[in-house]
């Protein structure tokens, strides 16, 4: 109690007793709870001793001092971090054939609508970004996708299309995480056609197109119809994106592409096996609700670099913020997060990786360029209304937002356009030139493009 953290030899000095006699002491009082044993402090090759009580005082002082340390940035200096952080920028994109993988991670469990991860997302972090990416992750079994948010009412099961339905992309070793997050969001039960498509996967299990065909004894277009509604209400997956991308062609450049005997690789018969989606199945090792809460903590922080209660409003799904808190101090005691005031303007406790702190501290010292950056309204950058003042704007694929130096510019709904009135003109003309751009227009396989 009076010495903090000691070695073993050092005890034996101060008492003058033979080291193993002292070693069967320490080892007698740790048993009881009473001290432990570990590597306190770095300069000392040696397994040190401490008390149980002091040691949790130490804790807590120096988890209080490294939050003293840090000083909040304005929610300006944060967005330009977050742009660097998710990999908006130019000099910070991805390339390599990894990259997309990496995307994917940072980017797990986000639901944005179909057509928004081919043509914005990814291709806005990934350069160049090669239509077949995606297609080679989920093929190999690294990746999944899935809506992970089902819908609740019959009317919404009649609304939109899976082409506007959000769908997540998550690496399969996390899958298990999520679903136990959203174990309480039961789907809808399906029907018709669809239902009897359901019972087919019951029965046999994952199974090819052609083999739902003649399981049910539907039309292959009945057959597909009932793929997209069940897709839609989050029961079903596959293990190729090319399933995903088949069943989000309008009717009409289907027509047209049967016209044009479109290529074996985008029909739906090519796509792979479809499979139900895993949901109220308990994971191998057991049900860990604390391991699966700290798998969502680590994506969050992955994400944005900084979590905070406010930040988490444009997650479609996230747990509640007490059960996240706990885990994300949990991450705090174990030292692999820093916790303290990191964004200005937000109230509540917040946390963010090593990296980031140190990241934030750049952009902070960094003076403004005027870069201008523009992304889909349903890109998790945009938190206008959140982190940065401003009236929220709503997650729709085909709108596009632009920041200059952080600060929220104007975005683009349709061919409607909401330009800053305050920005000078030639900045203007080059805000409105980044909202008519779009990351799809410099893919480098056409062919791939979302229609």
């Amino acid at each position: 109690e009076m010495s903090g953290p000691v070695t073993a030899a050092a005890l034996a000095r101060v008492f003058a007793l033979e080291p193993d006699r002292i070693a069967v002491g320490l080892e007698r009082i740790e048993r009881r709870g009473i001290a432990l044993r570990g590597r306190f402090d770095p300069a000392c090759a040696e397994v040190q001793w401490c008390d149980r009580g002091l040691l949790a005082r130490i804790h807590r002082y120096t988890i209080g001092r490294l939050r003293q340390e840090i000083e909040p940035v304005p929610a300006a200096v944060y967005m330009r971090f977050l742009a660097d952080w998710q990999h908006l920028t130019p000099g910070a994109q991805l390339r390599g054939s990894d990259a997309a993988m990496t995307i994917v991670g940072a980017l797990a469990g986000f639901e944005a609508p179909v057509g928004a991860w081919e043509s914005h997302l990814l291709p806005a972090r990934l350069r160049p970004y090669q239509g077949d990416m995606l297609d080679k992750l989920v093929r190999a079994g690294r990746v999944s996708w899935l809506r992970l948010s089902p819908k609740r009412s019959q009317a919404a099961r009649q609304s939109g299309t899976l082409r506007t339905t959000p769908l997540a992309l998550i690496p399969r070793a996390e899958i298990t995480a999520w679903l136990q997050l959203v174990a309480d969001a039961i789907p809808l039960p399906p029907g018709g056609a669809a239902e009897r498509v359901f019972e087919a996967f019951e029965t046999r299990g994952a199974a090819f197109f052609d083999d739902l065909v003649g399981a049910t004894g539907l039309l292959g277009a009945q057959v597909e119809a009932a793929l997209d509604e069940l897709a839609a209400a989050g029961l079903v997956t596959c293990d190729s994106f090319a399933g995903l991308r088949a069943l989000t062609r309008t009717k009409h450049r289907r027509s047209a592409g049967r016209g044009r005997r479109i290529a074996a690789r985008d029909g739906i018969e090519e796509a792979g096996r479809w499979d139900r989606v895993p949901r109220g199945v308990a994971p191998a090792g057991g049900d860990d609700p604390d391991r699966a809460l700290e798998v969502v903590a680590r994506t969050l922080l992955r994400r944005y670099g900084v979590v905070f209660r406010g930040v988490l409003e444009r997650e479609s799904v996230r747990p509640p913020w007490r059960e996240l808190l706990w885990a994300l101090r949990r991450l705090e005691a174990r030292g692999e997060v820093r916790g303290g005031r990191f964004v200005a303007g937000h109230s509540g406790e917040q946390f963010a990786l090593p990296d980031a702190v140190g990241a934030l501290r750049d952009a902070r010292r960094r003076e403004p360029d005027r870069q201008v950056i523009s992304v889909s309204a349903a890109d998790p950058y945009n938190l206008v209304g959140i982190a940065l003042p401003g009236v929220r704007i709503p997650a729709v694929e085909s709108s596009q937002v632009a920041f200059v130096d952080g600060v929220f510019a104007g975005y683009r709904a349709g061919n409607d356009f909401h330009i800053d009135e305050r920005l000078a003109h030639p900045l203007a003309v080059r805000v409105r030139t980044a909202l008519l751009d779009r990351p799809t227009d410099k893919l480098k396989s056409p062919r791939r493009r979302w229609r």
